[in-house]
């Protein structure tokens, strides 16, 4: 065999084994996403007195998206609930639509943020003054794009809360994607999520897995104050991921689940506007705002996605070639594609299952390469910024890289 057909035999090999590993691994957690789904407790709504609930929305120019949020909050039969929009420094009117769709109603109070103090992101500024503004024995973090789908969702979240004498739930949503290749790259998300967290230790008080989700993180207030607050996260871009860290590290009891029968949230009006929003987190989380590693990253990741497709080029003469001694290479080429063709099986049934399981739309999870190298060319762009802007502005802040990188707590 020549040395650049060894060299591509090796390639396409290491390729293969490394798709083959992400789809066993992604099957292999299919069981703990099941168990994710049944998160609420049989004992979630058998109870006489219900703790006061503070739901506390931070909103930055969310006029567009947080009338059906907040109406949806409204329309929860919670017993005891209060409802705290911040309104952080917005200008297309959004703390006037909040004070609109609360009027008359007293569980409703907008709390307005003028100015941001150095040294914090704006959004987990804007935590932390609606919870100080707080009175509940709980609290509910929430996006301002969240829609609760049902009016009960709250009670069985707390009374699940409560039964099984948890300090955090978080619940992940429904993602919404209007257009087809929003589906694409919400399911490579989802996937790669799924891939990397170890959701099914959280529970395991022996075990560091951790995880928060910024449309659903309900806290008891107890536990809250038992952690180093929001102001060990005033510059963290995993805001959520970094609330359940905080609350792992003090000792809370935490759990995670899915309800994406519950509550929802549309992703992103567009795909330009996903690849811009997803540019401010991608390069931190992916990095740790090392440049190095993101330029290793990517080479790798380059390196496993087209070697697939390389090999399946190969499958067919490989066959024609396996009976034969012409290059001395066709036994290799056929085993490559043959490992090719179970890859390319593997992620066939891994699309099944998951659409199954989480009704997700199988056209799109067939596509999950695709939507690999739309992550990676959002990795690309936001590496790019990042790098030439040393640091990142954003919502008209401007955050140095040097200090984003001193602060940063999440590292998955």
């Amino acid at each position: 065999m020549s040395v650049g057909l060894w060299v591509l035999t090796c390639w396409v090999g290491l390729a293969t084994l490394g798709w083959l590993g992400m789809y066993l691994g992604v099957l292999l957690k299919i069981d703990s996403t099941r168990r994710l789904r049944r998160w609420q407790s049989p004992r979630a709504l058998e109870r006489e007195t219900w703790p006061k609930l503070s739901v506390i929305v931070p909103a930055r120019d969310e006029a567009a998206t947080i009338e059906p949020a907040l109406r949806s909050l409204l329309a929860a039969d919670y017993p005891d609930l209060e409802i705290i929009v911040v309104d952080d420094r917005s200008s297309d009117g959004t703390g006037d639509v909040a004070r609109r769709v609360g009027e008359g109603d007293a569980r409703l109070r907008v709390l307005r943020v003028e100015t941001l103090p150095a040294g914090w992101l704006g959004k987990v500024h804007a935590l932390e003054r609606g919870r100080e503004l707080a009175s509940g024995e709980l609290y509910l973090f929430t996006d301002a794009d969240v829609v609760f789908d049902r009016p009960d969702m709250l009670r069985r979240a707390v009374g699940t809360l409560e039964a099984e004498k948890l300090d955090q739930l978080t619940l992940g949503p429904e993602m919404v994607a209007e257009r087809f290749w929003h589906s694409v790259l919400v399911n490579t998300f989802t996937l790669a999520l799924l891939w990397q967290l170890d959701a099914e230790n959280v529970e395991n008080p022996e075990r560091e897995a951790f995880i928060g989700v910024g449309a659903f993180n309900l806290v008891r207030r107890s536990a809250f104050e038992k952690t180093e607050g929001f102001e060990w996260l005033r510059l963290e871009i995993a805001d959520d991921m970094g609330l359940g860290l905080m609350l792992k590290k003090s000792g809370a009891r935490c759990r995670p689940g899915l309800a994406h029968d519950d509550f929802s949230v549309r992703w992103y009006e567009s795909f330009g506007a996903m690849v811009r929003g997803l540019e401010k987190n991608t390069f931190p989380g992916m990095s740790h705002f090392k440049f190095w590693r993101a330029a290793a990253f990517m080479i790798a990741w380059v390196f496993v996605l087209a070697g697939v497709p390389a090999g399946v080029l190969l499958f067919f003469p490989g066959l024609a070639l396996a009976g034969g001694d012409a290059l001395g290479a066709a036994p290799w080429l056929s085993w490559l594609g043959i490992g090719c063709a179970a890859t390319i099986a593997l992620q066939l049934v891994a699309a099944l299952v998951i659409s199954r399981i989480h009704h997700r739309p199988l056209g799109a999870l067939l596509l999950h390469g695709v939507g690999q190298w739309l992550l990676l060319y959002i990795l690309l762009r936001s590496t790019w910024r990042y790098y030439r802007e040393r640091g990142v502005s954003w919502r008209e802040t401007r955050y140095e890289l040097d200090e984003l990188r001193a602060h940063q707590r999440v590292k998955v």
